[in-house]
């Protein structure tokens, strides 16, 4: 086994998506914070050098997929840092949606969600002091008072990590598993992500075969066909199953962590 350098250029575009799918920052100065190179990035390759990571797709299949190479030819996109974006997208989904580590709430979303309950007319807090005794405030003037106090707390407390800071239930009985259009939704935004970052669309080429298409949506919608992530075989003829999915997906919260990476 060959030991993989995790600075070689090939793997470009696997830092790419770990930069923005798990990002970290450092203050070296001691007072303006840095975004580094995410030790995702490095964790994978070594992994995926140790080869304990198993797929469901190999190389040559990739590389005989027409349509794929085709496109990725036509945008410019260089076809062996490619793969091992994919190998990492598939990868670091599976361990944050598969199995995956529940993420809790934190102490500020917590306190102004319990804000916005008081605030509500018919609201009343009850407190419960052992088995038997228990307090309930009905005094609308009271609750908002509460309600004030505490909606002050968030704001002063905006920045502050011991507030923001979201707990990582890593009980084995707590784990979860997410549905797989969720996890569609997510790699199709890390594709879109590394299109993005790459500009592909000014470092595409002359289109010379109307047959190749440059439908960015319909080259993911082809990938995850590819990688088996997806078997219905409308994922190959347009991204309209694809789209339907990201519009139903857009504003759903991502309450898990990778099993592996904890991010």
């Amino acid at each position: 086994m060959n030991m993989i350098d995790i600075y070689d250029n090939l793997y470009q575009y696997v830092r790419i998506v770990a930069n923005e799918c798990a990002p970290e920052y450092d203050c070296f100065d001691g007072e303006n914070i840095e975004q580094v190179e995410s030790i995702v990035s490095s964790d994978f390759l070594r992994t995926l050098d140790s080869g304990k990571i198993k797929f469901r797709f190999t190389k040559e299949n990739y590389l005989n997929n027409y349509s794929i190479i085709e496109t990725l030819t036509a945008y410019n996109i260089d076809i062996e840092k490619f793969w091992y974006a994919i190998l990492f997208i598939d990868h670091f989904t599976e361990t944050k949606f598969v199995n995956a580590f529940l993420m809790e709430d934190s102490a500020l979303s917590q306190l102004e969600s319990f804000t916005r309950l008081l605030s509500n007319e018919n609201s009343k807090l009850s407190v419960n002091f052992g088995k038997r005794e228990k307090q309930t405030i009905t005094n609308r003037i009271l609750l908002n008072t509460i309600a004030r106090v505490i909606d002050e707390m968030c704001k002063a407390n905006k920045n502050n990590t011991a507030y923001t800071g979201q707990p990582i239930n890593i009980s084995d009985k707590s784990r979860v598993t997410r549905s797989t259009s969720l996890q569609i939704a997510y790699i199709t935004e890390r594709y879109i992500e590394l299109f993005k970052a790459l500009d592909i669309d000014k470092t595409k080429k002359i289109n010379k075969f109307k047959t190749v298409s440059l439908n960015k949506m319909f080259l993911i919608s082809q990938i995850l066909y590819f990688t088996k992530m997806v078997t219905n075989k409308k994922y190959l003829y347009d991204d309209d199953t694809l789209r339907g999915i990201l519009k139903t997906y857009k504003d759903v919260k991502i309450d898990t962590v990778s099993n592996k990476y904890l991010c």
